[in-house]
């Protein structure tokens, strides 16, 4: 993401330029601010004292239970957003949430929709560091100076990848619920144009305490359109660009070449070595410990030659040799289970539960009736290389992978579920 966060600058500085546009980015002000509560106090600190309790924690657990309940009790509530909450109810549930809810004593089924979307707003006008930063919060109202929407779509999905990452999650929450919202408008009563209208003051943030100008009351106008956009298409604005994925994938393959030539040239001292020209001039065995594997990585590649390794299957590891049409779903069925030497990977008796009888089952390193084999969730997974990891469809041709990323690990296990952008 850091890498994607570079290159998502130099893409938004290009479009920006290509319309005549300034980038306006606003130096984050020192502030004192609040280090513990919840009311005021900046979202990294939320989080941190959240992972002490829940080390996966993303989202401050306190706007995941504030939104989730707004999410079940005040879809279909008139006006909810609009209709402020009753002042005095919502300033003792303040001081009760201050008080109990990182001890674990807060409870929210008493709780009245509309008071509880008074509190989210009040939550997200206190922040000392907006949602959008301090730093972006301009470019984001500048998007609206750009004259085609396809752009103006992408210059959000690339300030959207600009965003630190709990920044970002937490909008992408935010604009989740307001569709929510929007969908149940029948209902409500609140459509797109109405809710963008009362969220946008509480997301871009006023810092102006004089009578406000006509450019900044006009700039105002124009964020109702932003968080319109936002609410409208946020089912592709969390996501990276595929140009960007090769970009980043470009970058690691530049680095991993400049490895291989130092790697190079490490076989050469070890083949001078292994001839008896290395230090001291004390001749070495011509297969040494330290040349073994490096001379093995190049007849695989010479051979088209993969070792796959399956560290959560009794084998672990298999050296498969690729063919023009072979596919990542060929390799995960050479780890399923077989009832009879004769039958194909592919056959229908590769895919029976892991409960099911063992019959027999060939180079297995430990073939006993518990043995471990893949199941349905399991898939090949690409590791290092030019990349970091990825999860690999089970038709994906694995000679033309392997051309592009020839250094990668490959692994078979299952599937694990992420967030995705």
């Amino acid at each position: 993401m850091e890498k994607v966060r570079s290159l998502s600058l130099i893409e938004l500085t290009a479009l920006f330029d290509s319309h005549g546009l300034a980038l306006h980015r606003r130096k984050p002000v020192k502030r004192r601010v609040r280090e513990s509560g919840i009311f005021g106090v900046p979202l990294q600190n939320l989080i941190q004292e959240d992972k002490m309790k829940n080390e996966r924690t993303s989202v401050p657990s306190f706007y995941v239970e504030l939104v989730r309940y707004l999410e079940f009790k005040g879809l279909k509530e008139e006006g909810i957003l609009r209709v402020p909450g009753n002042a005095g109810r919502v300033k003792a549930i303040r001081e009760e949430v201050e008080e109990k809810f990182n001890d674990g004593c807060f409870v929210w089924d008493v709780r009245r929709a509309h008071d509880c979307a008074t509190l989210l707003k009040q939550f997200l006008r206190e922040l000392p560091f907006p949602l959008l930063t301090q730093e972006y919060q301009p470019t984001f109202a500048s998007v609206e100076s750009i004259p085609d929407r396809k752009q103006q779509l992408q210059a959000l999905n690339l300030l959207i990848l600009l965003l630190p990452a709990v920044h970002r999650d937490c909008l992408k929450i935010l604009v989740q619920f307001l569709s929510q919202v929007v969908a149940h408008e029948k209902q409500n009563k609140m459509g797109l144009n109405s809710v963008a209208m009362i969220m946008a003051p509480n997301l871009f943030l006023c810092t102006s305490k004089s009578q406000p100008s006509l450019q900044e009351i006009k700039q105002a106008q124009g964020t109702v359109n932003i968080v319109r956009m936002l609410i409208k298409y946020q089912a592709i604005l969390w996501t990276i660009p595929g140009f960007m994925v090769m970009q980043v994938r470009y970058l690691y393959e530049a680095e991993g070449n400049k490895k291989a030539k130092d790697a190079k040239a490490v076989r050469k001292l070890l083949a001078k070595r292994a001839r008896g020209d290395g230090v001291g001039g004390s001749p070495q065995k011509k297969h040494s410990l330290g040349e073994a594997p490096l001379v093995s990585m190049d007849v695989d590649y010479e051979n088209n030659i993969i070792r796959v390794k399956a560290p959560m299957l009794n084998k672990v590891l298999m050296a498969i040799q690729l063919t023009e049409f072979m596919c990542a779903g060929d390799i995960v069925s050479k780890f399923r289970r077989r009832s009879s030497p004769s039958e194909s990977p592919c056959s229908e008796s590769s895919k029976l539960p892991e409960s099911s009888s063992s019959g027999s089952y060939r180079n297995c390193l430990n073939p006993h009736n518990n043995n471990k084999f893949a199941s349905d969730n399991f898939f090949l997974y690409e590791a290092g290389g030019n990349i970091g990891e990825r999860c690999l469809d089970h038709d994906t041709n694995m000679m033309a992978l392997r051309k592009v990323n020839p250094h990668a690990d490959w692994i078979v296990k299952p599937q694990t579920q992420y967030l995705h952008f």
